[in-house]
């Protein structure tokens, strides 16, 4: 019996070493960083700025959300600019996923490469794709518009067509005629400049097409401003939909690495079966069809709302202003009477413009009188009798200042204007007799002088040491005021 239950837990023993040999992938088995390269060719896909070496678009945003599934902190996730837009499928499309590391130079295999990579078998199986794809796109022309109106609807066969090596663009036009095969977009987009045997237009994937319709130049120009155009446009491709391209996630299998390889597939097709993956579909769709900016996401409610609320700061500012007219004009007899006499002799467009001046000038000024002292003192409570006893210019006394310095000006002006030749000694004599007679005219004239002077002095020193003809000072105009007690 013992010998029985012996036999019975080796048995087991056993089995359970046999299972253990073939583990699923578990978080701990992953490595702890993950390396993503990005083909920067179409923008929205993936775009690096290098002013904020940040990495924008659709592989970004996925490279965050894989992280995650795979339980890898954000600053883990590298990512790298795949900038091999020339020779085809092989290599080097995929020099990045097939490389040999070597850490001690610093070169490093990326785990995925994300971009316009349509799925593919590939030798070896050393790269696998993912088993959903993320974009659906078709084959285009790119051309110039006049070269489009001279041969269409018949393009085919009547104009040169450049093709890269290699692709899909390349196979589709298979033993078609005026078909040239060019190692990189560079050579094409030369031979689209050229007299000497002269490519007419670009084939390729309309979405690559898109980006390169908007991409400038030196001069700061576009394609699209230099006069070309893409063909068929919108959702329309030159080809049925059989033969559209469905670009996929690449995922390095280098060393045969199945589990570590096998995980990214699984989670990376999680991510393209999810809402996330829908939305950026139709981002990308927009772009390709009609040019529109992936990253304006709801761009249009933002203006409507922005424009809304701008309208409604307008319109406050105008009806304050307004308010503050109507007090001027409801305590003031000389405002009351140069508004009338603006209505009758049409400058009132002038008479409100100066308003405005005087009453955004005085506006400002209350805004930046601020008791720096009482604002930065901790102990606030403490001094609050002291603080409260400070001079502070209140509504009424910024309207007495507004208008003390507009009776200045008037009276420096019209001084200016009788006394033309007279030297400045003369014109203070006369500025000084003119104010007397103000005062003996209007007794209140002097009390809001002299309020003025001691509440705004900077106010009306402006005024009096910036007009051109007479230089007077405030201590000048305080002068002639107290003399009169005497």
């Amino acid at each position: 019996m013992v010998v029985g239950l012996v036999f019975l837990v080796c048995v087991l023993s056993s089995a359970s070493g046999t299972v253990s040999q073939t583990p699923t992938p578990t978080k701990t088995q992953l490595p702890n960083e993950i390396r993503i390269g990005i083909r920067v060719i179409v923008p929205p896909i993936g775009e690096y700025q290098e002013l904020s070496d940040t990495y924008i678009g659709f592989c970004a945003e996925f490279g965050n959300l894989l992280g995650e599934k795979l339980g890898i902190e954000e600053e883990n996730v590298i990512y790298k600019v795949i900038a091999n837009e020339g020779k085809g499928s092989k290599y080097p499309r995929w020099a990045s996923l097939l490389i040999n590391e070597d850490k001690d130079k610093n070169i490093y295999r990326q785990d995925i490469q994300c971009g316009p990579n349509s799925s593919q078998p590939i030798d070896n199986d050393e790269i696998i794709f993912s088993m959903s794809n993320f974009y659906e796109t078709g084959i285009k022309l790119f051309l110039k518009k006049d070269i489009l109106d001279k041969y269409k609807p018949n393009l085919i066969g009547r104009i040169n067509i450049g093709v890269l090596k290699e692709t899909t663009a390349s196979v589709q036009f298979k033993n078609r005629k005026n078909i040239s095969e060019k190692d990189t977009r560079k050579e094409i987009l030369k031979g689209l400049s050229s007299d000497k045997n002269p490519i007419q237009a670009f084939a390729s994937d309309g979405i690559i097409l898109r980006a390169l319709l908007e991409q400038k130049d030196a001069d700061g120009k576009s394609y699209k401003d230099k006069g070309y155009v893409l063909y068929p446009d919108g959702s329309n491709y030159l080809f049925d939909n059989s033969k559209n391209e469905n670009y996929a996630i690449a995922i390095s299998n280098k060393d045969k690495n199945k589990l570590y390889a096998q995980d990214l597939r699984n989670k990376t097709d999680e991510i393209l079966n999810s809402q996330f993956k829908n939305e950026w579909k139709k981002k990308l769709e927009n772009y390709e069809y009609y040019g529109t900016d992936c990253y304006d996401n709801g761009s249009f409610i933002y203006h409507v709302i922005s424009g809304f609320l701008f309208v409604i700061f307008i319109f406050i500012i105008v009806i304050n202003f307004f308010r503050v007219l109507l007090f001027r004009l409801a305590n003031n007899e000389r405002k009351r009477i140069k508004w009338k006499e603006s209505l009758r002799d049409g400058s009132a467009v002038q008479f409100l413009i100066q308003e405005c001046i005087i009453i955004g000038s005085q506006t400002m000024s209350d805004i930046f009188r601020v008791d720096q002292r009482k604002a930065n003192n901790p102990f606030t409570n403490i001094v609050k009798d002291h603080a409260e006893s400070q001079v502070t210019i209140t509504q009424q006394q910024g309207q007495n200042l507004a208008d003390a310095v507009e009776e200045i000006q008037e009276i420096l002006n019209k001084l200016a204007q009788n006394y033309p030749s007279a030297s400045e000694n003369e014109i203070q004599t006369v500025l000084g007799m003119e104010v007397k007679q103000r005062i003996k005219n209007d007794p209140d004239l002097k009390h809001r002088f002299l309020n003025a002077a001691k509440q705004g002095g900077l106010e009306l020193g402006k005024v009096l040491i910036n007009h051109p003809v007479v230089n007077v000072t405030v201590e000048m105009i305080k002068g002639w005021l107290e003399s009169e007690e005497t």
